[in-house]
């Protein structure tokens, strides 16, 4: 379970987000829609620990990990373009974490393994990542975030710059993934249709901020 509580995120003198409290439930997805510029992406980032925070805190089954670093959370994250690593090969890339955590190779292997046959892309363990399609490539980006089995799956506009045949079946192919691997998560989007195709609950970013 993820909860935030009166998270506040200020640039500069700029407030971005002010007393946001959230609960995503073990098991389910969360949908957060709103505009550009109404935070969205600064939720996740601070939930992932990659930006400081002003005031809140933040709990990941019942851990307080506010102050944790973000390496340390075991958070998968899915950005908006599902950047691979272009020097890796996909089962390099899928293994990454699994290696700073220093897995041994049998490990690294077997999850590596699950998780190309889970994404259908069991023969393209050794192929580049500039070989991939678009979908193919965000596919092998929410693999690698999987790898080292987080309790939390975030992932920001994960179908952003797909052609409209691409979109659909990604979609379907993450939703699938979340649920094979009962996996907690949380996406960002600004189009309220994808919301409510992916999450159990869809939630205005703008109704999470509550009075100071």
């Amino acid at each position: 379970m993820l909860k935030v509580s009166h998270l506040s995120v200020s640039y500069g003198k700029e407030k971005i987000l002010t007393n946001v409290s959230l609960t995503v439930p073990t098991g389910s997805t969360t949908a957060i829609v709103g505009p550009s510029g109404s935070g969205k992406s600064t939720l996740l980032h601070a939930i992932c620990g990659l930006i400081t925070i002003e005031s809140g805190q933040i709990f990941i089954d019942d851990i307080d990990v506010t102050s944790t670093p973000a390496h340390r959370r075991n958070i998968g994250l899915v950005s908006q373009s599902g950047d691979l690593f272009p020097t890796m090969t996909v089962r390099e890339n899928i293994e990454f974490g699994l290696r700073m955590d220093k897995a041994d190779a049998d490990t690294r292997a077997m999850r590596s393994d699950f998780l190309l046959d889970l994404i259908s892309l069991a023969e393209y363990g050794k192929r580049m990542p500039d070989t991939l399609s678009g979908g193919q490539a965000r596919r092998v980006a929410v693999a690698r975030a999987l790898a080292r089995k987080p309790p939390l799956l975030v992932m920001d506009e994960p179908l952003t710059g797909l052609d409209a045949e691409t979109h659909d079946e990604l979609a379907t192919d993450i939703k699938r993934l979340i649920a094979e691997t009962a996996t907690t998560a949380i996406i960002v989007t600004h189009d309220l249709d994808e919301a409510k195709f992916f999450a159990d609950v869809v939630i205005d970013i703008r109704s999470l901020t509550e009075p100071e």
